[in-house]
């Protein structure tokens, strides 16, 4: 079982997210967010020479979102599968618009599930 890392609760996130940097990107699905950090589904199209521990303009499209959710994320866990990566990310640095929103977010999904 994995130690819990983030200091603040996941909560579940149907959305996409691009994570953008100087020489490449990469595209997938979240798995969950917090007030922290992101857990995406990366697939294996991936270009290789790309170094993924790094910090990536990160960009959230997601219904449970008004607007584009945008912060910088660095890769701090990576997970290989069959199907790709899974990657934990560290919420380097948001605006307080994006964390607004974010916040939001979480205090409603949080209050629907007590």
């Amino acid at each position: 079982m994995r130690e819990e890392v983030r200091g603040s609760e996941r909560v579940p996130l149907w959305g996409m997210a691009a994570l953008i940097g100087s020489d490449g990107s990469m595209v997938g699905e979240v798995a969950n967010i917090s007030r922290t950090g992101i857990a995406l589904s990366v697939g294996c199209n991936r270009n290789s020479s790309t170094k993924l521990r790094r910090t990536w303009l990160c960009r959230v499209v997601s219904s449970e979102f008004p607007n584009t959710l945008e912060f910088l994320a660095k890769v701090v866990r990576k997970n290989v599968s069959s199907q790709g990566y899974g990657l934990g990310c560290t919420i380097t640095a948001i605006n307080d618009k994006d964390l607004a929103m974010l916040e939001a977010f979480r205090t409603r999904r949080l209050s629907s599930a007590h």
